[in-house]
């Protein structure tokens, strides 16, 4: 049996998976060991399957992990009932005899990610296609690419002339496009890797295309249009007609077009009557012929205007192409020589191991038997990975055996990395599975995460998609500049995603009302935007969100990790705890930013920028010596000459104290010792623990620095500004802190409270490629608008991933759910804002602030406070300060 099982967001999904394995499990046979190779089951003796032969496939690593604790979980709820039933004690006694054995043998679960099967399928066959069995895992094709090109420019060394050739052509296409630099090198060597990436995974055939070919190419159509646009002049002679001037000028220098030069622009190109092109007095003059030889030259000026670019291009390209197709002839060797698989090549190569050694084969190598298939997350599966999947779904369904899958195409968000929606629905008849067994759908009907408001606010939303009208206005405003087909095409394709996306309440459950807010922002700009954006976040999570549900209970979503770093810099300056989905950036706590100032400050005294900043951090200096920022901006107001100088002379008990015994150690001391010491005297990780994995990998940077010999604080501060920007420090997921993370990231989780503060998503298709015919070989192009319809449907695909991007955004809030977006004009520049808007003025939600649900009581007691500010000021401090003065 194939079971199709659809799951909306928060439906079940994981829980109807983890159901069916442990259903399954529970059937497998005591008495049935793995078949041996080669020996199928006595008639008379024990059926069945035993739990090797279950196979679940998910996409990550913590879904795999999650979905083996939840069947351990199952089995160990079941082992320690009591039934009073002889098939409720069967499956009890069932269940504690399966736990046992996966206790002793966690292997006998066998739930792994698509990519660990992979690469056991490889390992398998390794020998046969020529691989070391124990080859490294590469998820970087760089690890390859480096060695290849090492190869390359050594050949170019020993005086290569052809790579020569070519290196030099790379950098006078990037020149004349205005992509090289002073120091083109990066730029070739960037674009060639790309090249490279795409050519070394790509099923078509290799770009085979040469610059005589692309020349005669272009030279034959700018010929062809050439002579008509002449031909057409010599008619318009012949009958005496006179063309308006400009339609004069278009023929002209039509006539004098070189090859790979785009025909000159003009109206009267696209003019469907030549009399629309003639002088008023000369439209009688008009003949069929004319007309035709008109009709001609519009229809060769608009392939001309499509291809020539895309010529242009493809002969800007070819010198890389080249270049790339020698690093890929060089690829299996390199392979052998490493040790290393790319994993971008896994799903190809596995289908090849199980084309021509079977599935059967397979799974004799491990001493196994495999009946039943179970696949999670099926939207993102791509056409490679299915090609793997579908041999092992075959040899289930032979054996009388299942395919089970799950998954939800308006959650499909991994297009950029191959995933194909449409295999959700197709994959079962396209592959020819249903003549094997029969297929039965399921849809998983209600909402088990979101509150009630939060669950009809995305019903009624994603529900206008499913109506002809309203997907044709997203459609608009998503592609309004595509052809009218591809945009049809986009409207049918939301509908069909989000057709039935409605889901119900659990019955006999009680559902908290929850809310919703929807919040219009000012911003004429990206920058202005942001700042009323982090306004906006910043007083909501303060004032609301956090006294109630403490920090843990909000979550920022965002669409690119730009944008989540730069919503975790709002909250690291405002003081409120935060967990990226990777980490934060050093530089950019204030607190890692305040020592290096102080070492700054030590290293030139004289810096008075360095001093002021180090005096005003909240969370190091103005908490230990009780000076408050604003007192200190008051008194270093007006002021000229050394900063240092003075605060000695006006604050000496704090300079002995604090300063000094530090500042004094400049040159003699390296900065290592210097911060360990300043961090231990002050206290600062047992007073900001939140901060200790910041601390802690700080000092590990000076650690490590010192190691390489850079031991001094210049030196340090140097390095710093060359390398050090990027440095991050790892964060626990468990501390109480809101999460900031992209949506991508945020599938399958669920938070309390949600907030998405951006919805300018870009619906480029990004960097890829697309091939150019010519006379039965083709050339290699960048994805562009110049390819016109090809380039809008790509874009198209973009659009509709994006739209699910927001579902999934939109569907992780428990409790409640708050959305920004901008007021126009800025509004109107981003596809997907203006998408989003139009339909939630289809459900009147037009005014600056909209609320669905009732406002939530506030708490006797606030969940979380901010930190206080330190006591003092530099007021009181200065009217106590005697008249004597330090130096450093």
């Amino acid at each position: 049996m194939i079971e199709r099982v659809k799951a909306s967001a928060g439906s079940g999904k994981t829980h109807r998976l983890t159901e069916r394995f442990v259903a399954l499990l529970l059937s497998s046979s005591d008495e049935a060991p793995p078949a041996a190779c080669g020996r199928a089951p006595a008639p008379d003796g024990p059926a069945g399957y035993d739990a090797s032969g279950i196979l679940a496939i998910t996409f990550t690593n913590k879904a795999a992990t999650e979905m083996k604790a939840r069947v351990v979980e199952a089995l160990k709820t079941l082992a320690l009932s009591r039934p009073g039933d002889p098939e409720g004690v069967r499956r009890a006694a069932k269940a504690a005899r399966e736990l046992t054995m996966l206790l002793r043998h966690t292997g006998r679960l066998n739930v792994r990610t698509i990519d660990s099967l992979l690469a056991l399928l490889l390992r398998l066959f390794s020998l046969d296609m020529g691989l070391c069995p124990d080859f490294e895992s590469v998820f970087d094709t760089g690890r390859l690419f480096d060695p290849l090109l090492e190869r390359l420019l050594g050949a170019l060394d020993a005086g290569d002339r052809k790579a020569a050739d070519l290196f030099a052509r790379a950098a006078d296409a990037l020149t004349e496009a205005g992509q090289g630099g002073f120091l083109p090198r990066q730029a070739v060597i960037g674009r060639l890797r790309q090249v490279f990436d795409h050519l070394a995974v790509s099923d078509a055939p290799r770009p085979d295309a040469g610059a005589d070919d692309i020349h005669q190419a272009a030279a034959r159509q700018s010929a062809a249009l050439a002579q008509t646009a002449e031909t057409l002049r010599d008619h318009l002679d012949a009958a005496g007609a006179e063309p308006v001037s400009q339609y004069a000028k278009l023929l002209a220098r039509t006539a004098a077009l070189a090859p790979l030069a785009a025909p000159p622009e003009s109206a009267y190109a696209a003019k469907k009557d030549v009399t629309d092109c003639l002088k008023k007095a000369s439209r009688v003059l008009a003949t069929p012929e004319l007309a035709a030889l008109h009709d001609a030259f519009r229809a060769l000026h608009a392939q001309a205007s499509a291809d020539q670019p895309l010529l242009a291009d493809a002969l800007s390209f070819l010198p890389f192409t080249e270049l790339a197709g020698r690093l890929v002839a060089g690829l299996p060797e390199m392979i052998r020589e490493q040790g290393m698989l790319p994993s971008a090549l896994w799903p190809a190569k596995a289908d090849l191991a199980l084309r021509e050694g079977g599935v059967p084969e397979a799974w004799c190598r491990m001493g196994a038997r495999l009946l039943h298939l179970l696949i999670d997350e099926f939207q993102d599966t791509s056409v490679g990975q299915w090609a793997v999947l579908e041999h092992l779904a075959a040899e289930c369904l032979a054996k009388g055996g299942g395919l089970f899958y799950v998954g939800d195409v308006k959650q499909a968000i991994y297009g950029w990395r191959g995933g194909q929606a449409a295999l959700f629905d197709r994959a079962a008849t396209d592959s020819g599975l249903d003549r094997l067994a029969g297929v039965r759908d399921e849809t998983l009907p209600c909402n088990w995460r979101s509150a009630r408001h939060v669950v009809e606010f995305n019903n009624r939303f994603f529900g206008l998609l499913a109506d002809p009208e309203n997907a044709s206005l997203a459609a608009w405003a998503l592609l309004h500049k595509a052809p009218d087909a591809v945009r049809t095409e986009l409207a049918a394709r939301l509908g069909r995603a989000f057709a039935g996306c409605a889901q119900a309440l659990p019955p006999d459950r009680e559902v908290p009302p929850g809310r919703v807010t929807v919040r219009r922002l000012d911003g004429e700009n990206a920058t202005g935007y942001a700042e009323a954006a982090r306004q906006a976040c910043l007083d909501l999570l303060s004032t609301d969100l956090l006294p109630r549900l403490g920090p843990s209970g909000a979550a920022i979503l965002t669409r690119t990790n730009d944008q989540a770093a730069l919503v975790s810099r709002w909250l690291v300056a405002a003081g409120i705890p935060v967990v990226t989905e990777n980490s934060l950036r050093l530089a950019d706590h204030p607190l890692i930013q305040a020592l290096l100032a102080f070492l700054a400050f030590v290293d030139y005294p004289a810096d008075n920028l360095a001093f002021f900043e180090f005096l005003c951090s909240p969370g190091l200096f103005c908490e230990v010596s009780g000076l408050s920022p604003a007192a200190l901006h008051d008194w270093a107001a007006g002021r000229t000459g050394r900063l240092s100088r003075d605060f000695a002379r006006e604050y000496p008990d704090i300079w002995e104290r604090l300063i000094r015994p530090f500042a004094r150690q400049a040159g003699l001391t390296g900065p290592y010792d210097l911060i360990q010491e300043l961090l231990a005297a002050w206290r600062v990780v047992e007073r900001r623990p939140a901060d200790e994995p910041f601390v802690r990998r700080f000092l590990e940077v000076l650690h490590l620095a010192e190691q390489r010999g850079i031991s001094s604080i210049t030196a340090f501060l140097a390095w710093w500004k060359e390398g050090g920007l990027e440095e991050r420090a790892p964060q626990a997921e468990h501390i109480q802190a809101v999460r900031v993370m992209t949506v991508h990231k945020a599938k399958g989780l669920e938070f309390p409270a949600v907030i998405v503060p951006f919805h300018n998503f870009r619906v480029d298709p990004g960097t890829d490629f697309g091939r150019v015919g010519l006379n039965g070989k083709t050339a290699l192009v960048p994805l562009s608008t110049s390819m016109g319809e090809a380039y809008q449907r790509r874009r198209a695909e973009a659009c509709l991933e994006q739209m699910n991007l927001v579902y999934v955004a939109w569907t992780r809030a428990e409790l409640e759910l708050h959305l920004f977006f901008p007021r126009p004009p800025f509004a109107d520049k981003n596809p997907v804002t203006r998408a989003a808007l139009a339909l939630l003025e289809k459900m009147d939600v037009a005014d600056d602030e909209v609320r669905f649900g009732p406002e939530p009581k506030a708490p006797a007691a606030p969940a979380w406070a901010p930190e206080a500010c330190p006591p003092g000021s530099a007021g009181e401090h200065a009217a106590a300060a005697p008249e004597a003065s330090g130096e450093i």
